[in-house]
C-alpha cells in the first residue's frame, strides 16, 4: 500500500501543537531561501544564517498562533527582512560612528599639537618683541601680528616707507 506523505496542513496542525517534526518540516521547507533572501539583503553569509536562525526562534515561541502556511511564512520572510535592514542599519551606523571617531581622534590630536606649538611660538615672539625699542615693537607688531603693508603702517604712524623699514627687526 502507498502511504501519503503528511499534507503541509497536518504539519501545521502538529507545529501549533509543538512538535518537532513539524518544526523541522517548516525549517527544511524554508531556510534554504530565507537564507539565501537575507544574503541578497546583506551581503554577509554568516549573519544571514544568524538572522533565519533568529526567526525561526521567534517563529517557535509564537508557534501556536500560526493557522495558516502562509502566514507563517509570511512571517518568517517579514522578520527576516526587517532583522536584515536592521542589521545594515547597524553595520552603517558602526561604520559611520568608526569614521567620525577616527576623524575626531586624528584632528584632536593634531588639533592639540597644533594649538601647543602655536601657543609655544607665539610665547617666543612676544619674548622677543619685548626686547625690541618701542616704535620697532609697535612696526612689527603691525607688519607680522596684524598683516599690515608698509603702506598702510607709513600713513598710520605717518612715517615714510624707508623710515619703516630701518625700524624692521633684522
Amino acid at each position: 500500500m502507498n502511504q501519503e506523505q503528511p499534507s503541509v496542513h497536518n504539519y501545521l496542525q502538529s507545529f501549533r501543537n509543538g512538535e518537532e517534526e513539524a518544526f523541522n518540516f517548516f525549517f527544511n521547507l524554508h531556510y534554504a531561501a530565507l537564507s539565501l533572501f537575507c544574503f541578497r539583503i546583506i551581503k554577509d553569509k554568516e549573519a544571514s544564517e544568524e538572522i533565519v536562525q533568529d526567526a525561526y526562534l521567534k517563529l517557535w515561541e509564537r508557534h501556536e498562533n500560526f493557522y495558516h502556511a502562509s502566514a507563517l511564512k509570511s512571517f518568517l520572510f517579514t522578520v527576516c527582512k526587517n532583522a536584515s535592514l536592521d542589521w545594515l542599519r547597524s553595520r552603517r551606523k558602526e561604520t559611520l560612528n568608526k569614521q567620525q571617531l577616527s576623524y575626531i581622534s586624528g584632528s584632536s590630536e593634531a588639533s592639540i599639537l597644533h594649538h601647543m606649538i602655536a601657543a609655544e611660538v607665539y610665547a617666543d615672539i612676544h619674548a622677543a618683541m619685548n626686547t625690541l625699542p618701542p616704535q620697532c615693537r609697535k612696526i612689527f607688531r603691525m607688519i607680522f601680528l596684524e598683516g599690515k603693508s608698509y603702506q598702510q603702517i607709513a600713513e598710520e604712524l605717518h612715517i615714510s616707507v624707508p623710515t619703516i623699514r630701518s625700524q624692521e627687526p633684522r
